[in-house]
């Protein structure tokens, strides 16, 4: 999934592979197929658990890493579906133990409801987006690429398009708490309102007083640009300033 904020794609409507039919897809592709007992087995769980998750319960993140590690997947891409199956390679070209999984950490999804200007009446609606993306998830070595504390960043959903091109509805983006509490001018903010998180650019004025909250979206009508000060703008929670998107 594409992490450049200039790139111009379609919202995400197509269904995706649940974690029990990746589940059943890998399980089946041994060679011989594995049962579910023998899957169950392997991973200290009992059959009508694999059962189960394979008829779309959920269980917990433990027991997904446990069946990753039977089933020789990466337990990051078994859980969530983001990267690929194949478990990481070590310094010799020789595939990890499955128990070396990397370690996990949860990103806190926020209310996303409105937060690029709604949905459209033929767009995915922002409840199932949220079942979709949820939980969020992050290696732990992503956070320590980037120098950051896991609890600093948190994820909100599009909803809508009065970011597009640059986000389009469905995205998931994530945002990291600013190394201060003043908006730094031209960066894409998350922002704490009384009518709930919203999404936008601002754009402070060389004066110093008078801020723009900004609408990528060149549709002006329906995604209007906000005229504000400085004093209203602090005003705003800053949930935090973009870090990435993925759509």
């Amino acid at each position: 999934m594409a992490n450049t904020l200039n790139a111009i794609e379609q919202p995400f409507m197509k269904k995706q592979e649940s974690i029990g039919e990746r589940v059943r897809r890998i399980r089946l592709s041994k060679n011989p197929p594995m049962s579910q007992l023998e899957l169950g087995e392997r991973a200290e769980l009992r059959q009508p658990t694999i059962s189960a998750l394979e008829k779309g319960r959920s269980i917990s993140s433990g027991k997904i890493a446990s069946i990753a590690k039977a089933l020789e997947v990466d337990a990051l891409w078994l859980e969530t579906g983001r990267g690929t199956p194949d478990l990481a390679e070590g310094p010799k070209g020789l595939k990890q133990q499955a128990g070396n999984q990397p370690e996990l950490r949860t990103i806190k999804l926020l209310p996303s409801a409105g937060s690029c200007g709604g949905a459209g009446p033929a767009q995915v609606k922002v409840s199932d987006l949220e079942k979709l993306w949820s939980p969020v998830i992050k290696t732990k070595q992503f956070f320590e690429a980037r120098g950051l504390d896991p609890k600093s960043v948190v994820a909100v959903i599009a909803d809508g398009d009065s970011m597009y091109p640059s986000i389009v509805h469905g995205d998931l983006c994530l945002f990291v708490a600013p190394p201060s509490a003043a908006f730094e001018g031209g960066h894409v903010y998350a922002l704490g309102t009384p009518a709930g998180v919203r999404i936008k650019r601002v754009q402070v004025a060389t004066t110093g007083d008078k801020a723009t909250l900004t609408s990528v979206n060149e549709d002006k009508h329906r995604y209007p640009d906000e005229d504000i000060t400085v004093e209203q703008l602090t005003k705003f929670k800053c949930l935090g300033r973009l870090l990435s998107r993925e759509g």
